[in-house]
């Protein structure tokens, strides 16, 4: 005589089915038979914690290795956009460094630092006073704010000083004839810029080399 093997749905132990209820645990057993090739209950909750921990480990993994991922290849990653670089101006042929010569300097209100400098009239052409304002930025300075007037002539750069608390109309023009540069770096806005006035000051044949 052969007996149906039911499984108990509440201590997953099989039973013959002699009875109505679990020969180990007294539950009631369903009416419905769980065969025996069936998992139990707790067989099918480990099988189902086993699962989802290799799910969760899976999981993880992916994440980690998104990560680490470089940030410039990585699909998901948005970067800002910085603005390009300008690309250093070459030195003139035979040339490193435009030499110069600080005539004046003075404090500015806001802690920054002022001063007059004289170059030779060699110097005063717009590819020389690129390199002298790319020379200039690359100067350390600890000043928040630094602003520099470029002279070719020493009469005019020493007319600086006197013009600020007044000249005569002959030494205004002297002093503007032979003001060839004006070089402003602020650290706070970023900006570094010199600008060539090869026809003297304030004369409409500029030019502004940003660094």
């Amino acid at each position: 005589m052969q007996y149906l093997k039911i499984r108990c749905t509440h201590c997953g132990q099989v039973n013959f089915a002699t009875g109505e209820i679990c020969a180990v645990c007294g539950a009631l057993l369903p009416s419905d038979a769980a065969y025996d090739d069936a998992p139990p209950p707790l067989a099918r909750r480990f099988s189902q914690l086993i699962l989802g921990s290799f799910t969760a480990f899976g999981v993880l993994l992916g994440i980690a290795y998104l990560q680490g991922l470089p940030s410039k290849g990585h699909p998901f990653t948005m970067q800002l956009a910085e603005p390009p670089l300008l690309a250093a101006a070459p030195a003139p042929s035979g040339v490193k460094k435009i030499p110069y010569e600080v005539t004046e300097t003075w404090t500015l209100p806001d802690g920054g630092q002022g001063k007059c400098i004289l170059i030779s009239p060699a110097y005063a052409r717009k590819k020389w006073l690129r390199l002298l304002g790319q020379q200039l930025s690359r100067e350390a300075s600890l000043a928040n704010f630094t602003h520099i007037e470029v002279f070719d002539n020493r009469k005019a750069a020493q007319l600086h000083a006197t013009r600020l608390y007044g000249a005569t109309a002959a030494q205004e023009r002297l002093e503007r004839k032979y003001h060839v540069g004006q070089y402003i770096e602020n650290q706070n806005t970023q900006l570094c810029a010199l600008t060539a006035y090869v026809d003297g000051f304030g004369s409409v044949n500029r030019e502004t080399y940003r660094y």
